[in-house]
């Protein structure tokens, strides 16, 4: 027994002095990582001047191409359409009027009873704002239930006559005040001013610039995108519950540009 006892103490010093002696090697080497998309349903949305309601005649089902609404809707060709049914809220555009029977840009992908209310308004921002007046084309949640949504970047659009560079916005001269994206949450936020084409680079750096084609117009195309690790690395949620909205105001006169429209993308929340 007492041989035993001396046999498993001589192990236990082995092996106390074979640990002693080991070393452990770290290698610092980059570990791929592969980040998962969200999986959900996408938002993609542009910012429009609002024009009141429009109300529903008839009941609207999904894949109808034609909308009945009630008298004196003051719809044209071209005006957007914000849809709110079914907890979704959708956009579809004008294609054709005739009389209270409106032709939809696409067919519809959502299911509204009759008596719907439906947001009206248009997209392209070649309007004339004031210092007193300012003109704001928004993505306005307000009415829209208790939906929240993520949006990750806006994509600007904006289309001339006249050569562009970075010292004109779109083909006009610098503008006298600038146009400013803002964010109303509760809070009033400044996301960012733009006076000129490069402004526009400054705070976005995807900037991009089209040639006329010989019968065309000049063009230019920006991205602003706020999450990743390289850009601000949050998303900006609007809620419906707090009327949340994301706007751009304009306080001068854009006439002189062809076309200005921004649309905004990003995710429906879910969690």
């Amino acid at each position: 027994m007492l041989k035993l006892k001396y046999i498993l103490i001589s192990l236990v010093l082995l092996l106390l002095s074979g640990c002693s002696q080991t070393s452990i090697a770290v290698v610092n080497e980059p570990l791929d990582v592969s980040i998962q998309d969200y999986v959900g349903e996408i938002v993609d949305m542009k910012l429009i001047k609002d024009l009141g309601n429009v109300t529903l005649s008839r009941n609207l089902v999904v894949n109808d191409r034609y909308m009945q609404l009630n008298a004196g809707h003051g719809l044209t060709t071209g005006m957007v359409l914000n849809i709110f049914c079914e907890n979704r809220l959708v956009q579809n555009n004008v294609e054709n009027v005739n009389v209270n029977n409106i032709t939809l840009a696409m067919r519809s992908d959502i299911s509204c009873d009759s008596g719907t209310i439906i947001k009206k308004g248009v997209s392209n921002a070649n309007t004339i704002g004031t210092l007193s007046s300012p003109e704001s084309f928004c993505l306005d949640m307000t009415g829209y239930n208790n939906i929240s949504i993520d949006i990750t970047r806006i994509i600007i659009n904006i289309e001339d006559n006249n050569v562009m560079d970075n010292s004109l916005f779109g083909g006009l001269p610098k503008l006298t005040y600038p146009v400013v994206y803002r964010v109303y949450d509760g809070m009033i936020k400044n996301l960012f001013p733009a006076s000129t084409n490069g402004a526009f680079r400054l705070r976005t750096f995807d900037v991009a610039y089209d040639d006329k084609a010989p019968s065309g117009l000049y063009g230019l195309t920006i991205r602003r995108s706020f999450n990743g690790a390289d850009k601000n690395g949050a998303v900006i949620r609007l809620h419906a519950i707090d009327n949340d909205k994301l706007c751009m105001e304009n306080v001068v006169s854009l006439t002189g540009l062809t076309k200005f429209e921004n649309v905004v993308q990003g995710h429906y929340v879910t969690d």
